[in-house]
C-alpha cells in the first residue's frame, strides 16, 4: 500500500474509534500441572483495552450437534439451537503488550458478557488486529474484578 492510503485508513479507524470505541478486557487462560501433588493450577491474565472498536452485533441462531451421537443410526435428534451474537472488533496493537499474539483460546469480556474469538487476523501494513467474536448465552463469564479502596489513615503518636 502507498503511504497516502495508510494515512487515510488510519483516519478511518480513528473515526470508527470515536463512534464505536469502548473499553473491554482480553483474557488469556493458562493451566499448569503440579506433578508432585497432581493439582492443576488455572490462571487468567487480564489485559485492559481502553479503545477497541466494537462494530454493531449481528444476532443469529446456530445449530450445534454431537458428532458421536450423530454417527449412530438412531432416530434420536442430537444437538441444540444456540442464540449467538457476533461482532467484529478492531484492536490497536498499542493497546496490548509488545509482541503479544492473540490466540483462539483467548476471550473478551465486554459489558459483563463473554465473547469467544471465532476468527482473528493481523491487518497487513497497519498495527491492528481484526477479530470476529461470538457471544453464546449461558456461558460463564469468569470476569476478574479489580477494585481500589481509598481511605484516610490517621496516625497518632503518644509518649507515656
Amino acid at each position: 500500500m502507498t503511504k497516502n492510503k495508510l494515512i487515510y485508513f488510519r483516519n478511518v479507524i480513528y473515526g470508527l474509534s470515536k463512534d464505536y470505541g469502548f473499553r473491554a478486557d482480553l483474557y488469556r487462560s493458562t493451566e499448569v500441572t503440579d506433578y508432585h501433588s497432581g493439582k492443576i493450577v488455572k490462571t487468567r491474565l487480564k489485559y485492559r483495552i481502553n479503545k477497541a472498536v466494537f462494530l454493531p452485533s449481528q444476532l443469529f441462531r446456530d445449530f450445534g450437534y454431537a458428532s458421536l451421537l450423530a454417527s449412530l443410526n438412531t432416530n434420536v435428534q442430537v444437538g441444540g439451537l444456540l442464540d449467538v451474537s457476533q461482532r467484529l472488533v478492531l484492536i490497536s496493537k498499542k493497546e496490548l503488550p509488545r509482541g503479544f499474539v492473540i490466540s483462539k483460546s483467548d476471550y473478551f469480556v465486554f459489558n459483563h458478557s463473554r465473547y469467544n474469538i471465532d476468527k482473528y487476523d493481523e491487518m497487513e501494513g497497519t498495527n491492528y488486529w481484526f477479530l470476529q467474536i461470538k457471544k453464546t448465552s449461558g456461558e460463564p463469564v469468569w470476569e476478574v474484578h479489580q477494585h481500589r479502596i481509598r481511605q484516610k489513615l490517621e496516625f497518632s503518636e503518644e509518649i507515656q
